[in-house]
């Protein structure tokens, strides 16, 4: 069940996390900021002894993932680069946001490779949520933003025994408020920075006429952005 994490994380899978070093407001939220860094780590564990481990970093305008998968045949480890040309968000004081990702990614593979480039426009609203003692959030802790409206297209070639094939799609999805909504913790606030954090918890048991088997779902995300 790897989620991939370029502009969000699942709110149903908020689990709490750090503290905030320092309270927010919509003052300080309200800015154009560009990702500077990020950080993702997930693992997927599975009754039959199956484990995937899937992380993500970017720093620097770059970008890496990695997939460690290990079961009965053994441990395979496949490494994915890339460039970040773009990693913004615009978050308005009228409560609105939009944020743009224009990523390439490139791997190899015996006897070819493939190359990709994603551009995805997002925007919604944002608002705090209040506090709440039963999991020790302050206020303004934690931002929640609703997707209204996501835009993606993407442009590759996978190339193998001498053959490039070239892909190109484009695809246009709306969103009710609320149906589509991330929940970030503030984990620092200043003036020019902001650090918001995610730790996710899922685990899912299937019973059938085969018998039962259970997954777990765990991970934690940190991204930094950098007033513009």
């Amino acid at each position: 069940m790897k989620k991939l994490i370029i502009l969000g994380f699942s709110a149903a899978l908020l689990a709490g996390g750090v503290s905030s070093c320092k309270k927010t407001n919509k003052r300080k939220m309200a800015n154009e900021w560009t990702v500077s860094s990020l950080t993702d780590e997930e693992t997927d564990l599975f009754s039959n002894g199956d484990k995937a481990v899937y992380t993500t970093t970017i720093a620097d305008g770059k970008i890496t993932s990695t997939d460690v998968s290990t079961n009965s045949s053994g441990t395979t480890t496949t490494t994915t680069t890339g460039t970040v040309k773009e990693y913004s968000y615009t978050i308005e004081k009228d409560g609105t946001w939009k944020s743009t990702t224009d990523i390439t990614r490139s791997s190899t593979f015996s006897g070819g490779s493939n190359t990709g480039t994603t551009v995805t426009n997002t925007s919604g609203t944002w608002s705090f949520l209040s506090k709440n003692k039963s999991g020790d959030f302050k206020k303004n802790e934690r931002v929640v933003f609703n997707t209204l409206k996501e835009d993606v297209s993407f442009n590759g070639s996978y190339t193998s025994s001498g053959t490039t094939t070239t892909t190109a799609y484009s695809n246009s999805d709306t969103y009710a408020e609320g149906e589509n909504s991330d929940i970030f913790l503030v984990v620092e606030s200043k003036n020019k920075e902001l650090k918001l954090s995610q730790t996710y918890d899922e685990t899912s048991t299937n019973t059938n006429s085969g018998g039962t088997t259970t997954s777990s779902y765990k991970g934690t995300s940190t991204m930094t952005l950098i007033q513009k």
